[in-house]
């Protein structure tokens, strides 16, 4: 069992940091609201760490035990030199599971990008953990799908750009983007280059649909509208290959929906959650 480690934090006193200790390492989030209440445990993206979901978490009502969790290899999590396929991160998710005993209501997982894929294989793997699961625009590639549409340049030219200290040419690979520049430099200051390098790997390797078919939870999955992720085609397939999951388009809006617009995303996982009767 996973020893944890509480310390306050000094955002407004608002939120905690926990600390999982793990067989491989230590797992950081951050908490907010009432740990007695149902728990909601976000996963950011490729590129991202446990406080990307803070505007998310602000807005939540407080009668929620809302979590974010720095992936391996990115915010305060520890940093493995290998060890970033499916597998190891549902093997941090499971240890992180461990808080949610004796909590009033069963937790919902909320999976970006990335995460999406992880919270996906999670749910499918442990069906009876997960009460409601959310996807938010989750890369659809993998072993004989279309090919995933970004290059490892995407995500790994920010990175070199920051630590070189080129900030004009870091801001150019978002200058299409409703994204803060500043925001994504914190974030990618906090993330190891292999576990980018190697969890896009992940994506390209890995299978997606496999597990999907197997979820049962109740899923909520959103497509961003203006992301190259998943066509109206592949959302229709999704529809069809899994009845257990309601899949949504979000128009007019990128793939990372709940930094674009923290508000809608959050009306839309409220609607769906208080639609959910297992808690």
């Amino acid at each position: 069992m996973p020893e944890l480690q509480k310390s306050s934090s000094d955002d407004a006193n608002r939120f905690i940091d926990i600390m999982v200790k793990t067989r491989e390492g230590d797992i950081h989030l951050i908490g907010s609201g009432n740990e007695a209440g149902r728990p909601v445990l976000f996963m950011h993206g490729i590129t991202e760490y446990a406080r990307s979901f803070v505007p998310v978490m602000k807005l939540l009502p407080a009668s929620y035990y809302a979590l974010s969790m720095d992936l391996r290899g990115r915010g305060e999590s520890f940093k493995p030199e290998s060890g970033y396929w499916i597998q190891d991160y549902m093997a941090d998710l499971l240890s992180v599971w461990n808080l949610f005993s004796g909590f009033s209501g069963s937790p919902i997982l909320v999976g970006h990008s990335l995460s999406g894929r992880i919270a996906a294989a999670f749910a499918a793997q442990y069906p009876e953990l997960v009460g409601t699961l959310i996807l938010i625009d989750p890369p659809i590639s993998g072993p004989g799908r279309r090919e995933f549409p970004m290059p490892l340049s995407r995500f790994t030219g920010p990175k070199v750009a920051l630590e070189k200290g080129n900030m004009e040419e870091f801001a150019t690979f978002y200058a299409n983007t409703r994204l803060d520049t500043g925001v994504k430099a914190e974030e990618l200051k906090l993330c190891s280059l292999q576990s980018i390098e190697q969890s896009y790997n992940s994506i390209i390797y890995e299978p997606f649909h496999s597990y999907y078919r197997l979820i049962r939870s109740r899923t909520l999955l959103l497509a961003a509208g203006l992301s190259p992720l998943i066509t109206d085609e592949e959302l229709d397939e999704l529809r069809r290959m899994n009845p257990v999951v309601l899949t949504k388009r979000i128009p007019g809006i990128g793939h990372e929906i709940f930094k674009e617009d923290p508000k809608l995303f959050v009306d839309e996982l409220l609607r769906f959650v208080e639609g959910d009767k297992k808690i």
